[in-house]
């Protein structure tokens, strides 16, 4: 949302797999894989419902464990940017934003003052537009294997 790169998602909770859990596991299922197809390509961590809340540096420590399992934690995932503004001949302006999943059906694109509202089903971006996009209005979109590129022209 703000040009911060994500390299990572992490569902916590995650209930053990029992048969008297089997109605909350089947509905649980149904929104892991649902977060999965919006974040898709991130990686996608699971953490399981700890016996207790993770309070001080000892539970911590297990969690993270359980996170990394050996990695770096500080090792990046995903280096690419979310979106990107490139500049084109004549005065356009492009940009790409990352989108996996999404469907073209499914974008809508609004313009509130200096910000592009992108909205995905219920979820919602807001980008800031640069001062050399600002006066210009998209007059293209399109979906290309998981990016959306707007093109931003004089009026």
């Amino acid at each position: 949302m703000y040009g911060m790169t994500v390299d990572q998602v992490v569902v916590n909770r995650i209930l053990p797999a029992t048969k008297h859990l089997e109605q909350w596991n089947l509905a649980q299922n149904a929104y892991v894989e649902q977060i999965q197809d919006y974040f898709e390509p991130l990686p996608v961590a699971r953490l399981p419902l700890f016996e207790q809340e993770v309070v001080g540096q000892e539970r911590l420590g297990a969690l993270a464990d359980k996170l990394f399992q050996g990695k770096d934690p500080t090792g990046r995932y995903v280096t690419a940017p979310p979106y990107q503004f490139t500049k084109k001949p004549g005065g356009r302006y492009g940009l790409s934003i990352r989108m996996p999943g999404a469907g073209r059906e499914e974008i809508v694109l609004d313009r509130q003052g200096d910000d592009l509202i992108v909205r995905v089903g219920s979820f919602r971006r807001h980008i800031m537009l640069p001062r050399s996009v600002v006066p210009l209005q998209a007059v293209d979109a399109v979906l290309e294997k998981g990016t959306l590129k707007v093109d931003f022209a004089r009026p």
